[in-house]
């Protein structure tokens, strides 16, 4: 479907929010006038709330400067010429340790996806001599490099033990408490490597988001000297710069159509309640699915974010439940083609909020059940499901075969939202849920609902390994770049809906300031 038809999808209907009072059909009700504040309290149940205005104006949007057709075309030819003499490295022989380290170098700048096909067949060559690379490393005692390995294999499909995800569990507390112990008592000296240990210790390499982590890790490789970063190879180190900046390119070009589209829309400006966040609904698809082939799926999922938030906000904070419920109804009534996902979120969205205006609450199943799609998570991965340059019409029919993956998913996404959400919606959320039914304080229910995160966290690494195809791969990838996201936006805060500094400083650096280059390296 295209992004225009998408568009055209949502705009009829969510134009008509507040004129369906007009309406002269008498068949059935429609959805009441909604009168439009900027912080309103619903009288029927109580809920108000005040949401800081767009940060990221359309102005602003459309002055980010990109590169001249020159000055790309340059560019273009360099990264080719880059391209291929790092293809040639890693299809060079040479150690596994030196091989290992190529990989993860590639992984941590964020341009493995040029090579997904060399690192395939440089891992399945290694996968095919484990036994004896275990052995060796075993007489070696070389623990940096067989967690490197285990690291790799896992995160690109390949399995490697029997290991149980509780037992990784154990050893990444192990780690984590040494690691916090040398760093207080002083013990890590070297800069470069206080810095990554800090880094690690601050959130885990696998939960963080991936663009971020990309420039933290280039940046830090640039002025590094002094520790591993500085075996990196200067031609591997230029080419991230150059890829980066084009990437960020292409992402400034899709954020500048979006918000013409949605300025145009004057959505924001009519119904003022609810949040305005174009740069973040973009923002989640980046860190979804960053790679340029995907900006089909970037285009419509931002689109869908926007509405997602405006539906959320009529439930969560505006309509009262005779409204809403009316609104629900005239959902169920659009073409079910279009809207099937929006249907199921607006049900169970609707399901919360009489809850709420019952003050009824829920048992903790009942609401991880309904949470689960409220959350909305279920409509990013199908989108990214069906956007998918690699689909196939096999793949199309085989979509509930990944039901569990998508549900793992999209409760993390949930479960992540309602541990900064309390206190700022009146509906029940799953710590309300746990304290009423296991009889607990709101400390130990935070924690129950952390160790949730982490149980499907540990189910979607355990599934990651013996991927069927491509497709299958990168499904998986995006699912976990959604809880990924999801880290990122609902760490401590909700940064989705109160800008804070940091979401400030990681849209400046993913998607305004390029990475100032100093050719390293020239060669014809």
């Amino acid at each position: 479907m295209s992004p225009s038809l998408v568009a055209a999808s949502y705009i009829p209907f969510h134009l008509k929010l507040c004129d369906l009072r007009r309406s002269t059909t008498t068949e059935r009700p429609c959805f009441p006038l909604i009168h439009c504040t900027a912080s309103r309290q619903s009288p029927a149940l109580g809920k108000s709330t005040h949401y800081r205005p767009n940060s990221w104006c359309n102005d602003y949007i459309q002055s980010l400067t990109v590169n001249s057709p020159v000055e790309e075309k340059d560019q273009t030819r360099r990264i080719v010429l880059l391209k291929e003499r790092i293809r040639k490295v890693i299809c060079e022989k040479k150690e596994v340790e030196e091989q290992l380290r190529l990989i993860d170098h590639l992984q941590q700048l964020g341009v493995a996806y040029h090579f997904k096909d060399d690192i395939k067949d440089a891992l399945a060559s290694i996968h095919a001599s484990l036994e004896d690379i275990i052995s060796l490393q075993q007489k070696d005692t070389d623990v940096h490099v067989t967690a490197l390995l285990f690291r790799l294999f896992r995160e690109n499909g390949f399995s490697i033990t029997d290991e149980k995800e509780v037992i990784l569990q154990e050893a990444m507390d192990f780690t984590t408490r040494k690691l916090r112990d040398l760093l207080d008592q002083g013990s890590i000296t070297e800069p470069g490597l206080k810095q990554k240990v800090s880094h690690a210790l601050e959130l885990p390499l696998n939960w963080r988001l991936e663009r971020l982590h990309a420039r933290w890790f280039i940046q830090l490789c640039s002025q590094s000297n002094k520790d591993e970063c500085s075996m990196i190879n200067p031609v591997l180190l230029e080419f991230a710069k150059l890829d980066f900046n084009r990437v960020q390119d292409t992402h400034k070009k899709e954020l500048s159509k979006l918000s013409r589209w949605w300025s145009d829309l004057g959505l924001a400006q009519r119904l003022p309640f609810f949040r305005d966040r174009l740069m973040a609904n973009y923002l989640w698809t980046v860190g979804c699915a960053f790679e340029p082939e995907y900006w089909s799926f970037r285009e419509i999922e931002t689109q869908a974010n926007c509405f997602i938030a405006l539906l959320d906000d009529v439930y969560d904070v505006h309509g009262n439940l005779e409204e809403l419920e009316i609104f629900t109804d005239a959902i169920e009534r659009l073409p079910e083609a279009l809207f099937s996902g929006r249907l199921q979120h607006s049900k169970r969205s609707c399901l919360s909020t009489k809850w709420s205006h019952e003050k009824y609450t829920p048992t903790v199943g009942e609401y991880l059940e309904n949470g689960w799609i409220s959350g909305s998570g279920h409509i990013f991965l199908t989108n990214a499901y069906c956007m998918s340059p690699y689909l196939t019409k096999t793949d199309l029919e085989n979509f509930r075969t990944y039901t569990r993956f998508l549900q793992w998913s999209s409760m993390n996404f949930r479960l992540c939202n309602d541990l900064v959400e309390m206190g700022r919606s009146d509906g029940p959320s799953v710590i309300h849920c746990l304290m009423q039914e296991k009889d607990v304080l709101e400390a130990e229910a935070r924690e129950m609902i952390k160790e949730m995160i982490m149980a499907n966290w540990r189910a979607m690494n355990g599934d990651r390994v013996n991927y069927t195809n491509m497709f299958e791969e990168n499904f998986k990838i995006c699912a976990i770049n959604l809880n990924r996201t999801a880290q990122f936006f609902y760490r401590g805060t909700d940064r989705y809906s109160e800008y804070d500094s940091e979401i400030k400083d990681s849209v400046v650096s993913l998607l305004v300031e390029p990475i100032y280059i100093r050719t390293l390296y020239r060669f014809t």
